[in-house]
């Protein structure tokens, strides 16, 4: 059993409570950053921006100065004394409306600089002033208030900030232009700033591709890489995250990619990009979405046979092609399937569980790789008559072609009957009733295979 010394205990307690209190009962600690290429003034009080001003800064032959220093002195309608007035035959100007200071002046301990108002509002956001940092009078008059002598000031030049959208979660990143044409390099500056966020996943010839022609001072969707698999198979190419939006190296997936610009969503970063869920829609990939991407297409198989048919994934539904299914399968293309199919440019497609109209059934689920086509198969006395199918009126049709090997009969024989056939290609089907009519005693039986 362990014993607590409570009397050491109380000490500890009463020792934070007095810290505490006096935490409490200090002056909150107020600085000010400037950052130059962003043309903004932050302050900060404890750690935390509480206040943001557009500002204009320095032009590049008279630069604003970059370091660390402090509030000197606080002027309320200061008058402008121009550089070596006396020397050059200029009077002081007053406080008013001519006035090139404003409403209020921050001395800084840099000498002659300092933080202050303007009469020429067209002048904040520009690198236009000799080296102090203009305000809008309105915002000067505000942070006056707020700010005493000896608030520490930070003058920076980053040209690169990072955030993340508190509401979406999405990761931002804001160019600003390089003010003072130090050949900043951003890309460094920006694996800087990853390291410290740990955002490691950063696709960075992506960002190369946005820095190198934008420096807009905006906030833009930072490129997140995504690993990229197509039937289960990585690629070497990464996919790209923009927000919730993903895009795919065209010809790292389709393996040309010529006509790019035919897609309605499309980027040209390092290479061709195109909306993930339009390239999915436009080839009728299936895709899945995890901590990578992986774009599939599903094989069709008749017992373990594939079957050559170029199946078409949409809206998580597995669709056909008529024409070719029935090349494939052998079988006819009737009427009472116009119900049931749906056109996908200019092919006719019949989905999964539809087919249970034309005779057979789709054993598949989403998001399976593989479909198993489920068809009956007709025996005559043992002797397989090949696949059977379900025709109007219910009426089940098995193939005729085996019979006339051994028996003497012509198809046109039928016909002279009225009795109806179904031909795709060389294979002839007819209802069963006619088989058991021409060889009675015989017995035909319809298979049906299981899952």
């Amino acid at each position: 059993m362990v014993r607590v010394n409570t009397t050491i205990l109380i000490v500890i307690i009463v020792l934070v409570i007095l810290t505490n209190q006096a935490a409490m009962a200090q002056e909150p600690l107020r600085e000010i950053i400037i950052n130059i290429p962003a043309f903004r003034l932050y302050l900060y009080e404890n750690g935390v921006p509480i206040r943001e001003y557009p500002i204009g800064v320095g032009n590049v032959f008279q630069p604003s100065i970059i370091g660390e220093t402090r509030i000197i002195n606080k002027v309320v309608d200061p008058t402008y004394y121009p550089t070596r007035w006396w020397e050059r035959g200029l009077e002081p100007i007053p406080p008013g409306p001519d006035n090139p200071v404003g409403t209020r002046w921050l001395g800084l301990g840099f000498p002659s600089y300092g933080i202050h108002g303007t009469n020429n509002p067209d002048s904040i956001g520009q690198a236009m002033s000799s080296g102090c940092i203009r305000m809008y009078n309105h915002d000067v008059e505000e942070l006056t208030n707020l700010v005493s002598i000896g608030t520490p000031v930070y003058l920076i030049y980053e040209t690169i900030t990072l955030e993340r959208d508190p509401l979406f979660g999405t990761r931002l990143i804001t160019l600003y232009p390089d003010v003072y044409r130090l050949d900043i390099d951003y890309i460094a500056q920006a694996k800087k700033w990853f390291s410290a966020f740990n955002w490691n996943d950063v696709h960075l010839p992506v960002l190369e591709s946005i820095v190198a022609s934008k420096h807009t001072g905006k906030s833009q969707i930072l490129p997140i890489a995504v690993d990229l698999y197509v039937n289960d198979q990585k690629l070497s190419q990464t996919a790209v995250k923009m927000g919730k939006t993903y895009y795919v190296p065209l010809e790292a997936v389709l393996g040309s990619a010529d006509n790019y610009q035919y897609y309605r969503d499309w980027r040209y970063w390092d290479a061709a990009y195109v909306n993930l869920v339009e390239l999915a829609n436009t080839y009728g990939f299936g895709y899945q979405i995890a901590e990578a991407i992986d774009i599939f297409s599903v094989d069709i198989y008749l017992a373990d046979q594939m079957v050559d048919v170029s199946s078409f994934l949409l809206d998580n539904q597995l669709y056909f092609p008529v024409d070719e299914l029935s090349k494939q399968l052998g079988l006819p293309v009737g009427s009472y399937l116009d119900d049931v199919t749906i056109k996908i440019g200019n092919k006719r497609y019949i989905s999964y569980d539809a087919c249970s109209i034309w005779g057979f059934t789709v054993d598949w689920e989403y998001p399976g790789r593989k479909g198993k086509i489920l068809i009956p198969q007709a025996y005559l006395d043992g002797m397989n008559l090949g696949i059977s199918f379900l025709g109007t009126g219910n009426e089940m049709y098995v193939q005729l072609n085996p019979i006339l090997d051994f028996m003497d009969i012509k198809v046109d024989w039928f016909h002279d009957l009225g009795i109806e056939y179904l031909s795709v290609g060389e294979l002839i089907y007819v209802p069963d009733w006619v088989i058991r009519w021409l060889m009675p005693g015989a017995d035909l039986t319809i298979v049906y295979p299981k899952v």
